[in-house]
């Protein structure tokens, strides 16, 4: 059934239905843009012009009005001396005459150099009140009811510097008229302000600066104008100066001294939105004017912002902003929609047509080329497809197909062949063999696993390149034997498999593993070398019992790993088997969390000195408390944390707990200073090039004394290890600690090697001791190890003596200590009494 092609047509018409409806949207918003602009800049152009005359009225009137009076004072050096009396009188003559002209003006000010202050204040009831501070008002500026001294005072402010308010500080930066940022000024009547000033500077014959003409200009009347002019226009205005600071609008009925930003107050959301607008420049400064679109909420507004500059004054800079609601300037007219809507008919009209001709073109092609995708996706192999379309696209693109569904076709059986295949034998990998099993229908017979015993040495000694001519000649031997129906595969390095079809028994297989045994490893000379070698082989019987050749593959690895501890034997899978490398398995999991919880500590068994049964020592001997298995025997757990790499961590575990209790034994009375304490160190630990570095650390962690820590190793260890072991040893020697060899007697030492090293003491083995008669007492082994320790210089300790008989022959043959459960059983260091 042929899939459909739903979504190759789907998105070519939503395309060109998107494509219509953008190009009709954009006619009308253009349409409805092109005539709102224009009538939206002419609205804001009369606006801004009205508001520019008001300014000029508002700052520049003020500004002459405030140099007439600033050259006045110059001029007739009312000033002088710094006595501000003329400079009052004068003021007290000409403020009505401002306030009369210029309405908009609330103080005439004159603050000196000296920090002297006097103004006056347009009353609430049109009367003209005195601000004054000098020596006559003691350095206060007091606030009259009157244009004289003589009036009451209305409120007094200490501290009070003309020197630090803005319009004193702006004239002291610029040296010449300027107006004053925006800030509050003090109201007797506790209001709250914003004001600006005209600031001019009175300056002296030397040109420094006397003092500073102040006319504070009340920014209501100018809030009340931009009201006035949002009800006429149906328009949202404002301004603001370099600071960002918002010096009025027509959006609240009052304005506070603070930045926009920072909130305060309450202004129009369309205000807000034109001024984060302008804030996203980095620099407020604009020298034309700046002309922007905003939207709040649905409605959008267009935006003016227009630089305003008093004359006279080049530092002052005020902008004038204009907002101007879109939906207030014009309605669409309905004759422009119909055309936009038939336009955009017009143009899907012609897409569908468009999209209807090229489907039957596109259609064909890719419907074949995304059915032989599945195909190949399936691992299928597919031919050519047939390219007959006319657009160079497809074409390209079916081409293209054809070359790498061949080129994959290619890859995947090349693969295959690396996976299934090994390269060096050409037999079967042990993905090849597991493969052709599956595919076999009569899953019966008998699987073989062989290895090499000890390729690894034919490896170091011969080379590998040698060593990959045995594997070869094996590979041979095991194809010139095996059935015809037989599945051969080299599995690992050394390892090779045989599957059998034949149904063998116990019997049958050992003889038929035999058989292929002696003809492996008949006589093979490479390159004039003969190599010898061994086979073990792991066998399974009745593979269809088992659910699957892997389970089989494991199950004679299982045998064979069994068989290899006795290199070159056959040894067929059993249950057991299997349930004693689980048990292994989980037995690793339980000493790693053994160690890692601490379940691992040293009972100590005494040593004592056999002529006067005075304890002299003790033997560390690691005891495992596990909270699930209970009090787990050392020959359960030694031999496997040995194999698995865990006698490290368990070993340097007990030497630590052993070098604590000896140091705290010793400090708490408890054993002698001269108490020595036995710890057995594994043959992996001395190998290893860390060691020392590790036994250094016990030793600093401890304060053990080096005197009184002796490390047994067992002989085995002596004649089996070089090398890093070697050198340790003596590096422990070295060290002051001493060294005893365990179990001596049982390895194969030479007195010449024993001699080299420094030893102090020598363990008989326990399986001497227990052989010990009357009878043969002194012609015993124990005895002939007695005489050779004193040949070397050591002192010898006997264990495992348990019975009163063995202690005294001992005593009799001169040896010095002994250990057994006749002297005591290895206890935890809380519970010795020995």
């Amino acid at each position: 059934m042929k899939r459909s092609l739903k979504s190759a047509i789907l998105i070519p018409f939503i395309v060109v239905f998107f494509i219509t409806f953008i190009g009709i949207t954009s006619i009308q918003i253009y349409k409805f843009e092109q005539q709102s602009r224009m009538l939206g800049e002419k609205k804001i152009l009369s606006i801004t012009n009205n508001i520019k005359t008001k300014l000029d009225n508002f700052l520049k009137e003020t500004m002459h009005f405030g140099m007439v009076i600033g050259n006045v004072i110059a001029s007739n050096e009312y000033n002088k001396g710094h006595d501000i009396s003329n400079v009052q009188d004068y003021l007290h003559s000409t403020v009505t005459d401002v306030y009369h002209l210029l309405p908009q003006v609330e103080v005439v000010g004159f603050g000196s150099s000296s920090a002297d202050y006097v103004g006056f204040r347009k009353g609430e009831n049109g009367d003209n009140q005195l601000i004054l501070k000098d020596s006559r008002t003691k350095g206060r500026l007091t606030f009259y009811s009157g244009d004289s001294v003589s009036s009451d005072a209305l409120m007094t402010v200490n501290n009070y510097d003309p020197r630090n308010r803005p319009w004193y500080l702006s004239v002291l930066e610029a040296k010449n008229p300027i107006w004053s940022t925006l800030y509050t000024s003090i109201d007797v009547y506790n209001k709250t302000n914003s004001t600006i000033s005209a600031s001019i500077p009175i300056n002296n014959k030397s040109g420094d600066i006397d003092g500073v003409v102040s006319l504070d200009i009340n920014i209501e009347q100018l809030i009340n104008f931009m009201l006035k002019l949002k009800s006429e226009y149906d328009a949202t205005v404002y301004i603001f100066n370099d600071n960002g600071e918002l010096i009025s609008n027509s959006g609240s009925d009052n304005i506070s001294n603070v930045n926009y930003s920072r909130g305060g107050i309450t202004l129009d959301p369309v205000i807000i939105k034109s001024l984060q607008h302008i804030s996203d420049f980095k620099n407020h400064t604009f020298d034309k004017v700046v002309k922007y679109k905003t939207h709040v909420g649905d409605e959008g507004f267009y935006n003016s912002i227009t630089p305003y500059a008093a004359e006279g004054t080049e530092d002052f800079r005020w902008y004038i902003g204009v907002s101007v609601s879109q939906s207030s300037l014009l309605e669409v007219s309905v004759e422009n929609r119909i055309l936009s809507w038939l336009i955009g008919l017009s143009i899907c009209t012609i897409g569908l047509w468009i999209v209807a001709y090229h489907i039957n073109k596109i259609i064909y092609p890719i419907e074949l080329t995304i059915e032989a995708a599945d195909m190949l996706a399936s691992g299928h192999k597919i031919g050519k497809i047939k390219n007959d379309g006319e657009i160079k696209e497809i074409q390209t693109l079916v081409n293209s197909f054809n070359r790498m569904s061949l080129k994959i076709e290619r890859t995947i059986d090349k693969l295959k062949n690396q996976a299934f295949h090994d390269d060096l034998t050409k037999l079967y990998s042990k993905a090849g063999l597991i493969d052709s099993y599956q595919k076999i229908k009569d899953k019966k017979g008998t699987l073989l696993v062989f290895s090499i015993s000890t390729f690894k040495n034919i490896n170091d000694s011969l080379g590998y390149e040698k060593g990959d001519l045995v594997l070869k000649e094996v590979a041979n031997r095991l194809t010139k034997f095996s059935e015809e129906d037989s599945l051969i595969a080299r599995i690992d390095g050394g390892k090779f498999a045989l599957l059998s079809p034949r149904e063998l028994d116990f019997r049958q297989s050992k003889t038929y593993a035999k058989s292929i045994k002696q003809f492996l490893t008949e006589r093979l000379i490479i390159d004039g070398v003969e190599v010898a070698f061994r086979i073990s082989v792991g066998v399974v019987t009745d593979i269809q019992d088992y659910s699957g050749i892997e389970q089989c593959l494991r199950n004679a690895s299982v045998a064979l790993s069994d068989g290899q501890k006795g290199q070159g034997r056959i040894s067929h899978f059993s249950r057991e088997m299997l349930e004693k490398i689980e048990h292994k398995t989980q037995m690793c999991a339980d000493i790693k969390h053994g160690i890692d919880n601490h379940e691992f500590t040293p009972f100590y068994q005494p040593i004592v000195e056999l002529k006067t049964g005075e304890v002299v020592g003790a033997e560390a001997l690691a005891r495992w408390i596990s909270p699930k298995l209970g009090m787990v025997p050392p020959d359960r757990f030694i031999p496997i944390a040995e194999e698995s790499g865990f006698i490290d961590q368990l070993g340097e575990l007990i030497l630590l707990q052993a070098c604590s209790d000896i140091t705290n034994g010793i400090a708490e009375g408890k054993w002698t200073d001269d108490f020595k304490m036995h710890v057995n160190i594994s043959v992996l630990q001395l190998s290893r090039s860390s060691f020392l570095t590790s036994l250094q650390d016990i030793m600093n962690s401890t304060q053990v004394n080096p005197n009184n820590l002796s490390l047994e190793i067992t002989e085995s260890g002596l004649a089996e290890n070089k090398g890093i072991f070697n050198r340790n040893l003596e590096a422990i020697i070295a060290m002051g600690i001493h060294v005893s060899i365990d179990d001596f007697g049982t390895g194969y030492s030479s007195l010449s090697y024993l001699q080299e090293l420094d030893f102090d003491c020598l363990k008989i083995d326990r399986a001497f001791i227990s052989t010990l008669t009357e009878d043969n007492f002194d012609s015993s082994l124990t005895a002939m190890i007695l005489n050779i320790s004193k040949t070397i210089d050591t002192y010898v300790v006997a264990e495992g003596i348990e019975t009163e008989t063995q202690a005294k022959l001992l005593n009799r043959l001169d040896c010095q200590f002994g250990q057994g459960y006749f002297f005591g059983k290895p206890a935890p260091y809380e519970c010795w009494n020995y």
